[in-house]
């Protein structure tokens, strides 16, 4: 007998109920999705099959793909699995097995599966040993390169730096030296560990040595920011930003919005447990923030603080524009940023006023400066400080905090310098230079602090 199934989908129940008519043993999994009708009218010339098969009741199920365990010598079902896509079903030919028998059929199909498996794993595991090897040898035709790894292809050993932090760099100094090449963040690299092989780039930077940052990093600061322009344009905008934190203004300026802004903003912490590790880096941007957009920093702050966390990690990706990578989502969140720092440039030409914050400063450099700069270049160069100063200033920040608390004797010199400070002042009145200057423990402390982060590094 034949029966014509449009494609399908079939459940327990249906496989039990042509296991009760064909009276064979097979074990069929389905599911389902449409109601399916099948005819049980017979269309084959065995009549002696045809007699045993009662009519089948219209079934609530869809097309199929079943799968057998054993195989019908007699109707040639394919071992493990059958899909059904509009194919006739011969229902005639099917036939008992014997428990044992089935159960021999298993046991050979069980160990043909576990072979292919094995050899699946032992393809992949040759695969991937050519493939490390095949990008070793394309990079070991370049001469001159230190020793070192390169990793896999486009990713290179990114996932072991990023797992490992800086115990990779130990371990490959140990490996191969101070001096050795790798593949990080997209870019092959040579990382020099060395003292005065450092001194010696850093003292020759404009002498054949050109700064290079990850292209990650590029592509989400901006191709405008200081880090990626050379020449006359890095000069023009080095003295832009050099200007923003002249003595002048930090006297004037920064020193009294910082003062006022940390008042502020601690007193919020009175009476709270807080997770000082993300207060510290919230307290670091919007801090910048405040200085970059003077008054009108409270009213983006809310939208601006997450797409900036968001630029943060995918400055520290893989450069792979796909969807759901750290470096999609930072670069989506650079379009949120510099949509709302170029409505706040507009709306600040439209009102014609005076700014004296960092913004403000930055839409004028041509009057200082003889070289006025764009929108797209403020944009960028606004970016570039708020990045630069985050994880710093935060980590340093909240570095300082642990290392006070499991040395309550610094603490106490701490405050004692600081209070002896108060105490020469009024209540209300900002900390000026001079109480910076006097600040010897404090500046030790803080100096402390960035020497173990650097060291970590």
């Amino acid at each position: 007998m034949i029966w014509p199934f449009p494609p399908l989908s079939l459940s327990l129940s249906l496989s039990l109920s042509l296991r009760h008519l064909c009276k064979k043993k097979a074990y069929i999994y389905a599911h389902f999705c449409k109601p399916l009708s099948i005819d049980s009218k017979l269309h084959s010339n065995n009549n002696r099959s045809a007699a045993h098969i009662p009519p089948l009741p219209n079934l609530p199920f869809p097309s199929i793909c079943c799968f057998f365990l054993g195989r019908c010598g007699a109707c040639g079902f394919t071992p493990l699995s059958f899909l059904l896509t509009n194919t006739p079903l011969h229902l005639s030919s099917l036939h008992s097995h014997s428990p044992s028998h089935l159960l021999q059929k298993i046991s050979s199909m069980a160990v043909l599966l576990v072979a292919v498996l094995v050899l699946l794993v032992l393809v992949l595991c040759l695969s991937s040993a050519l493939l490390l090897r095949w990008n070793e040898v394309r990079f070991s035709k370049k001469k001159g390169l230190p020793p070192g790894t390169m990793g896999w292809p486009i990713f290179g050993e990114t996932t072991e730096f990023l797992k490992q932090g800086p115990n990779f760099m130990k371990n490959q100094r140990a490996r191969y030296g101070s001096f050795f090449k790798s593949h990080i963040l997209g870019c092959p690299t040579v990382v020099s560990m060395d003292p005065d092989v450092n001194r010696y780039i850093l003292m020759n930077e404009g002498k054949g040595l050109v700064p290079g940052y990850p292209q990650s990093m590029l592509d989400i600061l901006g191709k405008c920011n200081i880090a990626a322009v050379h020449g006359s344009t890095h000069k023009y905008m080095r003295g832009a930003l050099l200007s923003l934190i002249s003595p002048t203004r930090i006297r004037h300026h920064l020193l009294p919005t910082i003062d006022h802004f940390i008042r502020t903003h601690l007193s919020n912490w009175d009476s709270q447990i807080i997770d000082i590790q993300l207060k510290t880096k919230e307290m670091a941007l919007l801090s910048s923030l405040k200085q970059i957009a003077g008054p009108e920093s409270g009213s983006i702050s809310g939208a601006f603080m997450p797409e900036f966390f968001k630029l943060v990690l995918g400055t520290l990706s893989l450069p792979i524009d796909l969807p759901g990578t750290s470096y999609r989502r930072g670069f989506q969140a650079r379009k949120s940023i510099v949509s709302i720092l170029r409505q706040l440039i507009v709306k600040r030409r439209e009102s014609n006023g005076s700014h004296l914050d960092m913004l403000g400063y930055l839409m004028n450099t041509e009057e200082s400066n003889r070289y006025k700069l764009s929108d797209d270049e403020i944009i960028d160069q606004v970016i570039t400080i708020l990045y630069s100063g985050y994880e710093t200033v935060s980590t340093t920040s909240m570095m300082a905090i642990k290392y006070l608390h499991d040395h309550p004797k610094v603490l106490q010199h701490l405050r004692e310098e600081h209070l002896a400070i108060r105490a020469r002042k009024k209540l209300e009145d900002p900390l000026d230079m001079d109480d910076l200057k006097s600040m010897r423990f404090t500046r030790a402390v803080r100096e402390a602090s960035d020497s173990y982060i650097f060291h970590k590094v």
